[in-house]
Parts: structure tokens; C-alpha cells; sequence
């Protein structure tokens, strides 16, 4: 008996043993690693900005930030977070911790000291609140205590000024030179204005507020100014300075002569700055800045005013104002006005002569990697900004740099990561890479590669995007076929590169493939649209137009996003498959792993790390598939902090509870749907997220270079959501936010 036992043991050792081997002798993807050492795909053809943003209070991140400003005399700073809270610390950079200055329990957006605060303690505040079934914007005075701790007392809130807003609130509140109180007020709605408030003067709404709070009367907190433009009109709201705004997203003073500049907030194609005068009408929603919108829309009683700045969405996506520079640490900025973009996370500034009536100065100053919703000054006249991921903020002079031995490559062929680029031939140390569930580009054929200089390595990560040494290239190219179902018809449209430059950023850059398809150029910074023809039988003549979008520089990186670590494919949910290396298949982990691409072996088998499906395969549950689709084009913006404005948590990983899309109310557009919510099991009329994936043109997702509709997305969704319907228990809807 225990010799057979000794037998079958040594038996099934023996099976074991051949198995491993098997298992080792397995070919890989790639045998050994080729040291990359002929990338020229260094620096930028673009000149450097001049400026970086540079983190202070670096002890301190909060949640949702909105707003911050320093105490007048003082060295107290002030945070406002979205869901009510104001705190207050020391201007230090040691500081480790805060105290709660008021805490409001609803949703506000930003405060300002009374021009006589030092002796009154009066604080205004802006804010978000549900008031018998409808939202209103709210202003408030508090009083603050003239005793240590100097706190705003909650007890003494005297609501100075309220109306209805659902969605673009406007959101700022300051005094002007003259000492009236200035309120931002935007048209109250999601979309395009859909009850023409923008010029209508009979309701605040897509308006500026002017109003004397230092003088009520027996029917209200405060009186009318006497020179207000509209306070003889009839049926108008005599607190109405200026309207013609969509969502006036911070304002300033001009410290020089208390000139009103205004950053509004565009609809689908230009962020405005304006310089606003009494009784102006500044255009929404007829105009979006310097271009007609809704052009036979009924207008308000004063002609229409252009804005002085205007940046079409290839620059900017969502303008926030700022302030006139006043400090001493940059003499070039002097009376300069800063302002930036919360999408692509840059800074600009502009100068105006008041004389000439012109802008005489403009430049982008910083690109940061943060998302800037605030931008203001200390009590020294240097920046003060806010990042809505958590950070404070101010500009640093950016480190004179060493300039690349050799410009920046114009052409594909001066790249150095081709041996032939007529026959899209990459060096042998370009590393070939598929991923799981790839973003919908309008049906094209990619194809990709990591190039990583020399022999330096990758920080491997389980679930975010892996760490790349500086000067690493992504690559993609983009091909179609214009005999649709004819491989022989492909041409290359575009390869986009994604390089980490030496300061850590990561940039993109676009080559438009010429027609002999033999190289291609640098597309501009701005990018650019063309069109070209596929053969159709149901068109005109056989062809038709098709059109193609290559991002700006800018636009590359909004879907780029610092949450998502800037790198989208190559994450090992992406990764985690089989890729034909060349007639070899294997598993893409177990292939980058025995080259040494990774700095430490992977701590699990790959079999074992975590992986998405490919929406496409049928043999995977629809869920999924649906998942992982909403992950590889939607995830990277709607993740916290991710700039995204719903509520959505749209990584593969997050578990179905914390999702936040079923059943939940859309915070913001609704079109015309019955009682919509994200997604509303069994019923796909109902589900938002469904109507904005088989849409293009305004309100589309994904946002960005797509002019068609996924098919395989309207079926699969489709498909899911009825499912859906069939299936219970269902996560239970989440609690509402403070201004939902």
C-alpha cells in the first residue's frame, strides 16, 4: 500500500513538474527588451509658459474647494468648501491644521468682507438652497464676533437677497469701489437658456446684481441705487446693472478706476471676458460671445456688447476669472488681469487700454495640472488660487530649462521611433500593446505602442495607470477604411503622441498622415478638422463626407486627466490580455514582466490581477460590458474630482452601490425627458446616460472628437437596461447632495 501511494505520488510530481515546464516554456510576447535610444520626442515645439503653479499650505487639502481669500488686516486666510463649510487658518506655510469659521450645512459658493468689516463684522455669502420645492440662490449677511475666536455667528443670518436658480448660478459676491454690493447671477438653468432669461430684465437671472446694502428700507435689507440703469423701466427688476450672461463665473475690479470685468462661461463653443457697463447686455443667449446663437430670439432694451476676450473651446472649456495682479514678486504682471480654465488647467493674463479700447497684452501664463475653480489675491497682491481636487495654489517662475539638442520633431519621420514610416514600421524597442475596452473614435482602427527611453523601467500600479520615466512616448495611430469592410481601403488619418516631458507633464501632439501616406506633419496647437470621403452605395454619387477632428493641445488634456494620471490605456484593467506580438500571443503582463519593464517582479500571477472585458464580446455578462465601455470613455472625467459635474463613479472597479447612476436625478441637463435619472432600470427612454451616448453635437458623451454614434454602445446599453429591469434587489437611491 504505500509503495502504490510513493507511485502515484511521484507520478502526479512528475505530471506537476511537466506542467511548470510546459508553463516556462511557453513562448513569450517579446524574448528580450531593446534599449530605446533614438526617440528625438523631447521638449515641446511650443514655447514654455512662464510660470507654474506651486502648492502652499501643503499640510492642508480640503474637500471640494470653492473659494479662498485672506481676512482684510490680518494674517487669517479663509476656505470656502462646496457643502458649507468656511475655514480659517494662518498665513503659514507650517500650518497643519483649521478651524471652522462657519459651517452653513448647505451648499455656498463664496463670501466677501464688508467694506467696514474691521468695525461692523458683516460677511455676505452666496449660496444654494432648496426653498419650497425649488432651488434659490441666496444672499446672507452674518455678523462675526468682535471677540476671540472671531467667528461668524450662525444665529445672526439676516437673508438679504433671494431668487430662483437651478443650475448656472453665477456664484460670486463683492463689493465694488462704489460700495454696492455686486452679485453674479446666471440664467438659472442647464442648457441653453431654455426660458430666454438671459435678456429678459424682468428676473435677476443672467444678470448682474447691484445693490446698497448699507441703506434698507422698510420692504427689504437694502435699497436701490439711484443710478442703477434699469430702476424707471417697467416690468424690470431694478436691481439689474447688466445682463446678457450665461454663468458669470467670478468677476473683478479694476483696482485703477473700479472698471467691472466679468468671465462668463460658454455654451459649446467660446469662454468670454467682458468689460461690463451700466445697463450693458453682453448677449446670451442670442450671442455666445462673438457669434450668433439664437439669432431670431426676442432681444433686452439695449444693443449688444462683444466681449473684449474670447477663447473657442480648442483653448479653453471653462473659464474662471480672477483679479488684477497688485504684488511685488512679478513686475511684468503689474495691473495685469489673471484669470484660467478649469478644464485644461492653464492661466492666462491680459492687459487693457482703457484709451485705445484694446487688449494690448495677452499671454498664457502657467500650465498647471490642476483644476482651477478660484483665483485671487493675499493680502500682498499675490495669487491666491484653488484647485477643486483640494489644493492651494500660488504661480512660481518656471526653472529656465536646457533646450533639446534637436528641435522638436515636425514630422513622424524625424520622431527617430520609425524605421519606416510609408510602411508604419516602429524600432524594435517600440513595445506593441491592445487593450481590453478601447474608446470609441468614430470607428477607427488603432493600432499602439510604448515607446520608454533607454532601458528605464515602469512603476507597475493594480488598478490607476502605471508611472512612466520622463521622456516615454505613447503612441497611437488612427486608421479608416474608406470602402468600409475592405482592409485593403485603410489609410492612416492620424498618430497621436503622449510624451512626459522633464517638468513631469505630460503633453500631446497630433500628426496629420498625408495622402500619399508616406509621412506625417505636426497638426498646430490649435488643431484642426478635415474631411474625407467612404465609399457609401445609399449616397449621392457613392461617397459621402466623412469628418475627423484632431485635438488641440489643450483638448488632449482634458481627457487626460490628473485623477486619471494622465495615461487612460495602459493600466493594468487595459492591459490584462493576450496581444498577437507578431504571430506570438501572449499575455501582455507576463510579456512586459520578463522583459524587465516593471521596477519590482508583479506581486501576483496575471491570472490573478484584476482585467475588463471588451465590450464587444457577447460571452461576457452585459453588465460588464456596459462597465467596462463607461470606464474606457466616460471614467477618467466622472471619478472624484475628476472634472466631470455629475456625481458619477464610473471606474470598473467601484462596486454597482457606488456608482451613483441608478436611479439617481441628473443634476444638470435633462433634455426633454419624462422624469429622467442616469439610468433608470427597464426603461431606456428614461435613462440619461443612454440619450447622451446616442446623441452627437451639443451634450454628447464622450464630449470630444467623435461626430458618430457607437452602434455597438446604443445596442449594448440598450440591451443592458432592459435587463436591468428584470433584476432585484437594486442599490438603493444615494442621499441627495446639499444643492440637490
Amino acid at each position: 500500500m504505500l509503495r502504490l501511494t510513493l507511485l502515484i505520488l511521484c507520478a502526479c510530481w512528475i505530471v506537476s513538474s511537466g506542467e511548470t515546464r510546459a508553463a516556462k516554456e511557453q513562448p513569450f510576447g517579446i524574448e528580450k527588451r531593446i534599449a530605446l535610444k533614438t526617440s528625438r520626442v523631447i521638449g515641446s515645439p511650443d514655447p514654455l509658459t512662464p510660470f507654474r503653479a506651486k502648492r502652499i499650505f501643503p499640510n492642508l487639502t480640503f474637500k471640494n474647494p470653492l473659494f479662498v481669500v485672506q481676512e482684510p488686516g490680518t494674517q487669517r486666510i479663509f476656505v470656502v468648501e462646496l457643502a458649507g463649510k468656511i475655514h480659517e487658518f494662518p498665513h503659514d506655510q507650517t500650518v497643519k491644521k483649521t478651524d471652522i469659521f462657519l459651517d452653513l450645512n448647505r451648499t455656498i459658493y463664496s463670501f466677501c468682507f464688508h467694506p467696514n468689516y474691521k468695525q461692523n463684522g458683516y460677511i455676505y455669502t452666496f449660496c444654494n438652497v432648496e426653498v419650497e420645492g425649488g432651488k434659490h440662490n441666496q444672499i446672507s449677511r452674518f455678523t462675526v464676533s468682535r471677540k476671540t475666536p472671531l467667528r461668524a455667528d450662525l444665529k445672526s443670518e439676516l437673508l438679504i437677497l433671494q431668487y430662483p436658480s437651478a443650475g448656472h448660478n453665477g456664484h460670486y459676491v463683492e463689493f465694488g469701489h462704489d460700495g454696492m454690493l455686486y452679485i453674479s447671477a446666471g440664467d438659472g438653468s442647464v442648457g441653453m437658456d431654455p426660458k430666454l432669461d438671459g435678456q429678459d430684465i424682468s428676473n435677476l437671472r443672467g444678470t448682474i446684481i447691484r445693490i446698497d446694502v448699507d441703506h434698507p428700507t422698510a420692504a427689504r435689507p437694502y435699497s436701490i441705487p439711484k443710478d442703477n440703469p434699469f430702476i424707471s423701466h417697467p416690468n424690470a427688476r431694478p436691481e439689474i446693472w447688466a445682463f446678457g450672461f450665461r454663468n458669470p463665473y467670478r468677476f473683478a475690479f479694476d483696482p485703477a478706476n473700479g472698471q467691472l470685468w466679468v468671465a462668463d462661461i460658454g455654451q459649446d463653443v467660446w469662454e468670454m471676458i467682458y468689460l461690463v457697463e451700466r445697463g450693458g447686455n453682453y448677449g446670451w443667449s442670442i450671442m455666445e460671445g462673438p457669434e450668433g446663437l439664437n439669432l431670431n430670439r426676442p432681444r433686452g432694451p439695449t444693443l449688444i456688447s462683444p466681449p473684449i476676450i474670447s477663447h473657442p473651446h480648442s483653448e479653453m472649456r471653462s473659464i474662471t476669472g480672477g483679479y488684477f495682479y497688485q504684488g511685488k514678486q512679478f513686475p511684468e504682471l503689474q495691473g495685469a488681469y489673471l484669470y484660467g480654465d478649469y478644464d485644461t488647467r492653464r492661466m492666462f493674463g491680459m492687459k487693457y487700454d482703457y484709451q485705445q479700447k484694446k487688449v494690448t497684452w495677452q499671454k498664457e501664463l502657467a500650465t498647471t495640472e490642476y483644476r482651477i475653480v478660484s483665483i485671487g489675491a493675499d493680502n500682498a497682491g499675490e495669487p491666491l488660487i484653488v484647485s477643486y481636487t483640494g489644493e492651494l495654489l500660488t504661480l512660481e517662475r518656471r526653472p529656465k530649462e536646457v533646450e533639446p539638442k534637436v528641435p522638436f520633431p515636425r514630422k513622424l519621420s524625424e520622431t527617430g521611433l520609425f524605421t519606416s514610416v510609408e510602411k508604419h514600421q516602429l524600432v524594435p524597442a517600440a513595445i506593441p500593446y491592445s487593450v481590453n475596452s478601447p474608446l470609441w473614435s468614430d470607428g477607427a482602427i488603432k493600432d499602439r505602442y510604448m515607446a520608454i527611453p533607454n532601458t528605464d523601467r515602469v512603476t507597475f500600479a493594480t488598478q490607476r495607470a502605471w508611472g512612466f520615466p520622463t521622456h516615454s512616448v505613447l503612441i497611437k495611430t488612427f486608421s479608416v477604411e474608406t470602402d468600409p469592410g475592405n482592409s485593403d481601403s485603410t489609410k492612416r488619418i492620424e498618430t497621436r503622441l503622449l510624451t512626459l516631458h522633464e517638468n513631469g507633464e505630460w503633453l500631446g501632439f497630433c500628426y496629420k498622415w498625408n495622402d500619399d501616406q508616406t509621412d506625417a506633419l505636426l497638426v498646430e496647437k490649435a488643431g484642426r478638422d478635415i474631411v474625407y470621403s467612404v465609399k457609401d452605395s445609399q449616397s449621392p454619387g457613392g461617397l459621402r463626407e466623412k469628418k475627423w477632428h484632431f485635438p488641440s493641445r489643450a483638448e488632449c488634456m482634458v481627457c487626460h486627466t490628473r485623477e486619471a494620471r494622465y495615461v487612460l490605456g495602459v493600466t493594468t484593467l487595459q492591459m490584462n490580455k493576450s496581444h498577437n506580438y507578431s504571430g506570438t500571443t501572449d499575455n501582455q503582463l507576463r510579456t512586459l514582466e520578463h522583459i524587465g519593464l516593471f521596477t519590482k517582479p508583479l506581486t501576483q500571477p496575471h491570472g490573478d490581477l484584476p482585467k475588463m472585458p471588451n465590450p464587444a464580446d457577447k460571452t461576457e455578462p452585459l453588465e460588464t460590458r456596459a462597465r467596462a465601455y463607461l470606464h474606457a470613455n466616460c471614467w477618467h472625467c466622472h471619478v472624484a474630482n475628476g472634472g466631470g459635474n455629475a456625481r458619477m463613479e464610473l471606474h470598473f472597479s467601484k462596486p454597482r452601490e457606488k456608482a451613483l447612476i441608478f436611479n439617481v436625478k441628473p443634476r444638470h441637463l435633462k433634455f426633454d425627458l419624462k422624469d429622467p435619472r442616469l439610468i433608470v432600470p427597464g426603461d431606456v427612454g428614461r435613462s440619461l446616460i443612454f440619450n447622451r451616448i446616442s446623441r452627437r453635437g451639443k451634450h454628447q458623451m464622450p464630449p470630444l472628437a467623435s461626430y458618430e454614434v457607437d452602434p455597438l454602445a446604443i445596442d449594448l446599453f440598450n440591451q443592458w437596461i432592459l435587463e436591468l429591469g428584470e433584476k432585484s434587489p437594486f442599490p438603493a437611491v444615494p442621499p441627495p447632495l446639499p444643492d440637490e
